[in-house]
């Protein structure tokens, strides 16, 4: 009676301590038609910034946000006077949940929207370097076809003079071999009068 009992509990930073707490059942009598408190609860963080709660009900759950990370000390201290029914007063059963809760404070959502906002803000400048690489790829591909007509274009020109330079060697072999047959034809005496 009116001595605390306390526990340490260990909590990450932005989550919540939950206590689930049971009283004994033969507590009954204290809380019927009682408007006090059974059982003062004092949590303090690990600041020793700490906060009252009051247990009227035989049953329930205690939620404290713990927004400091680091060891937290909470203590039950009974109202109730021992008596010759229940001599060892109010027993009190509590556990301590494992689940670690993020509460959807004004911080934490300033916090996501800045992570989108990062992550958008990268992918955009994924996108930006990506369309910066297309455009050069198109560029360096107009470049190469112009290079490539270029190259046929001067390639074309060149088979052309030579088919006109092979045509006029034809024609001058050509009349060479048939004034050459004709002078031979002629000092053999083997032809007259060939003209051509």
């Amino acid at each position: 009676y009116r001595t605390p009992f306390c526990f340490l509990e260990n909590r990450p930073q932005e989550s919540e301590i939950i206590v689930n707490y049971e009283l004994c059942r033969e507590c009954s009598e204290f809380s019927s038609n009682r408007d006090e408190a059974l059982i003062v609860v004092r949590i303090e963080d690990p600041k020793r910034i700490g906060q009252m709660f009051s247990i009227k009900n035989l049953k329930g759950r205690i939620k404290f946000p713990a927004e400091v990370g680091g060891q937290y000390r909470i203590c039950f201290t009974s109202q109730v006077k021992p008596s010759v029914s229940n001599p060892e007063g109010i027993l009190l059963t509590a556990k301590f949940s494992d689940e670690v809760i993020l509460p959807p404070t004004d911080s934490n959502v300033t916090l996501a929207k800045d992570e989108h906002l990062q992550q958008l803000g990268k992918f955009a400048d994924i996108l930006q370097q990506r369309t910066k690489d297309i455009e050069k790829y198109q560029d360096y591909e107009i470049v190469r076809e112009g290079e490539f007509k270029d190259k046929i274009a001067q390639a074309n020109s060149i088979t052309q003079w030579c088919v006109i330079v092979q045509t006029i060697v034809f024609v001058t072999l050509g009349g060479w071999q048939i004034h050459t047959l004709k002078n031979y034809f002629v000092k053999r005496g083997l032809a007259q009068n060939i003209t051509i």
